[in-house]
């Protein structure tokens, strides 16, 4: 105890004000970090939504979420998972495009229907209260295309004819601005290709 006394005495008040300083730049960094994914965008507080996809190389992968990146891009995705945590009612519903016709996932990685059935679309929505308040928005990744633009609401994104190697999907407010809560944001772009209207 003597030692820590005389310590705090040899403390001048320009080092506790540098320390303090110190202090008060960590704090906003953790902020910064929190409000916004590690790509620039910013996240949606009090809803997270988590993703994994399988395929045949590598099994299942770990949890994504907020936008953030699932699939390496090369290998062919078999299976999507996908689950929201929030603090409004609801969840996400979504189907996946796989030998010519739509399916919901299936959620058991021992599940042999899907292993070998490459997805070539999805469409996602949300449920009950959270679909008032939120809209979600994803976007697919191939090898002809590269990123389609951000579907969102059970709007197909993928190409019919291409397998989906890689899928970024996020939450947001309704009132959100697209430019600064995704990235590459553009309407110009296609967010399928090859689907009827009615989303055969």
């Amino acid at each position: 105890m003597g030692n820590v006394k005389k310590l705090l005495k040899r403390v001048t008040k320009k080092q506790i004000v540098v320390m303090i300083s110190i202090l008060l730049v960590a704090t906003l960094i953790v902020f910064l970090v929190n409000k916004f994914n590690t790509d620039g965008m910013m996240q949606t507080k009090g809803v997270n939504v988590y993703y994994r996809t399988y395929t045949k190389e590598h099994g299942w992968s770990m949890w994504t979420k907020n936008g953030k990146t699932s699939g390496n891009g090369k290998d062919d995705i078999l299976n999507i998972e996908i689950k929201v945590k929030s603090r409004v009612k609801g969840n996400v519903d979504y189907r996946i495009y796989q030998n010519g016709k739509w399916t919901q996932t299936a959620l058991n990685s021992e599940n042999k229907k899907f292993k070998n059935k490459k997805i070539n679309g999805i469409k996602i929505s949300l449920t009950d209260l959270m679909y008032k308040k939120y809209i979600v928005y994803y976007r697919t990744y191939n090898k002809e295309d590269k990123w389609m633009e951000w579907s969102n609401d059970s709007n197909i994104s993928g190409n019919k004819d291409q397998p989906i190697k890689k899928i970024e999907i996020k939450i947001l407010l309704k009132e959100s601005s697209l430019e600064d809560y995704l990235k590459d944001y553009s309407e110009n772009e296609a967010y399928s290709k090859g689907f009827g209207e009615v989303g055969e």
